[in-house]
């Protein structure tokens, strides 16, 4: 039906399904990653409903490229923008958060791999202060490309009492 996009393959060139849809006016074409019809519709119903939602006005729609996007791509927007701005450079406070994080997916990150990261900070000997600065940095990069729509809404982040709290428990297991 109209509206509803479709699902394809590229004759020979592909064992994959691809599916198409159009938002404002814009053609979006991606390879589903299945060998099944079957399994390349439930995916062209799944991204469907993200269309849906940005046309409501009720989340952003990144497309294909948004979710193939790494964290240090974030990461060197906002040093750029930053820079940009005037601001200092947080290359070097970054430094940690790319050895980590760097080459993962940004639509694959969670707030829970960043608790455990930071619990390890913390039980490393790590300041409460210099985690929530990774942390604050990381955030700041998520939101940049969000307000930017370069990266899906997937990342709940950790605010600063949360990190605190962490800390706090850490220590007292320590005295224990």
């Amino acid at each position: 039906m109209r509206g509803d996009g479709r699902v394809f393959r590229l004759g020979n060139r592909s064992r994959f399904y691809w599916c198409a849809y159009f938002l404002n006016g814009t053609e979006y074409r991606e390879s589903t990653k299945t060998t099944t019809e079957e399994d390349a519709l439930r995916y062209l119903k799944r991204r469907m409903k993200q269309v849906g939602s940005a046309q409501l006005g009720h989340s952003a729609f990144v497309g294909p490229k948004g979710d193939r996007m790494t964290v240090n791509t974030l990461l060197d927007n906002l040093v750029t923008n930053k820079k940009t701005r005037g601001r200092k450079d947080p290359s070097s406070e970054l430094k940690p958060v790319r050895a980590r994080f760097g080459s993962v997916t940004a639509s694959k990150m969670t707030s829970s791999s960043i608790a455990k990261w930071v619990e390890e900070l913390l039980e490393g000997g790590k300041a409460r202060s210099t985690c929530n600065r990774y942390t604050q940095l990381l955030g700041q990069a998520f939101n940049l490309a969000l307000k930017r729509r370069q990266a899906s809404p997937t990342l709940t982040a950790m605010t600063s009492r949360e990190i605190a709290a962490r800390g706090r428990s850490l220590e007292q297991s320590w005295s224990g």
